[in-house]
């Protein structure tokens, strides 16, 4: 049985829809994977050891980030409801208890990892990888507010159909990693490659709020 050409019309137009959404949000996925894989590329002239200790703490690190980042997971859902019944305040509510939340969260988060990474360190037998890792996972926690910020905004974004914005916040926070990475490793090492992440993050944060700011309300 053939297909209608208004149904066929229909299909096309379903497809770049969904097409137009879903791209943007794969490529922010992949931009996220390859800002926690930058690290290992470019500090591999540095060492096996430095290369294990930055390892340790960004995996530590990413751990935890999944504590309070699960809660942002059913906020899309929330703000697009929320915006097809045209019920604005609803939303606005759901994505600042959002936030509040992540945000104490991540200063939970922030208080629990020096000792825990202390007792899972300890256990390391080299004495200098435990202090690689110590002081790597020190600076990074840094990062824990901005990347409660930064998550919950973006889900926010997604939730109104701005997939595309994400995806350049991803974009960028990939560039600003690799530029600041790339100032900062030559003269600090594998700590330059720590305050790169922070950097970076603290930067979306602000080119998110500065984003949503100027465009107001979907």
């Amino acid at each position: 049985m053939a297909t209608s050409p208004a149904r066929s019309c229909s299909y096309r137009h379903l497809a770049k829809r969904y097409a137009s959404l879903a791209l943007p949000i794969f490529l922010s996925n992949a931009s996220a994977v390859g800002f926690a894989g930058m690290d290992a590329l470019l500090l591999r002239h540095l060492g096996g050891s430095t290369l294990t200790a930055v390892s340790l703490a960004n995996s530590l690190y990413l751990v935890l980030v999944q504590l309070f980042a699960g809660i942002t997971v059913a906020l899309a859902a929330l703000v697009a409801a929320a915006k097809a019944q045209k019920r604005l305040v609803k939303m606005h509510h759901a994505v600042l208890h959002t936030l509040v939340l992540n945000l104490l969260l991540a200063a939970g988060v922030c208080l629990l990892i020096p000792p825990l990474a202390h007792w899972l360190f300890a256990r390391l037998p080299d004495a200098h990888l435990r202090q690689q890792a110590g002081h790597y996972l020190t600076i990074v926690t840094l990062s824990l507010l901005p990347s409660a910020v930064n998550m919950t905004l973006g889900r926010y974004l997604n939730g109104c159909g701005r997939t595309r914005a994400t995806c350049y916040s991803s974009l960028f926070l990939l560039l600003g990693k690799l530029l600041f990475s790339w100032w900062w490793i030559p003269k600090l090492g594998m700590l330059g490659a720590a305050w790169a992440s922070v950097a970076t993050r603290l930067l979306l944060s602000g080119y998110l709020i500065c984003f949503i700011w100027r465009t107001g309300a979907p």
